[in-house]
């Protein structure tokens, strides 16, 4: 998955890789962490424009009557085509393993939703996977 090129577009074009937003129970120590990696598929034959951002949350979608509440947040350029790889690192003293986390993705240019995931993506607890391929769907225009 790590190239030479990926590995180096991973690391300047991320804009802001955690914003942490709730506190929780972890079994891990403190300094413990959780990776959560993955690709961004969008796989319908067209490329992106230079200037697309790629936006990816990781929520707590525990309660089913409210909006997730964000964990972390990472922004990415769309410099090349193709699966876009990403990566997150989060204190496992946020994680609360009763809780049920789920990834969401969006591509954007000037302002407009262009792709975003139409299924859910958990990770991290209750069985879910800590790498997870996430398909964005073309928004109708």
């Amino acid at each position: 998955m790590a190239s030479g090129k990926s590995s180096g577009r991973r690391r300047s074009t991320v804009f802001a890789v955690l914003a942490l937003a709730m506190a929780g129970v972890g079994t891990l120590p403190e300094t413990a962490h959780a990776t959560v990696r993955g690709r961004i598929n969008y796989g319908d034959g067209l490329a992106l424009p230079p200037q697309a951002v790629i936006d990816i949350e990781l929520a707590d979608i525990s309660l089913t009557d409210a909006p997730g509440l964000v964990l972390a947040r990472m922004r990415l350029s769309a410099e090349e085509d193709g699966p876009i790889p990403f990566e997150f690192s989060v204190p496992s003293a946020r994680i609360d393993q009763k809780r049920t986390y789920a990834l969401s993705a969006r591509i954007s240019y000037g302002g407009k939703t262009l792709y975003v995931n139409t299924t859910q993506h958990r990770v991290l607890t209750q069985g879910a996977p800590l790498k997870v391929d996430l398909r964005v769907e073309r928004v109708a225009a």
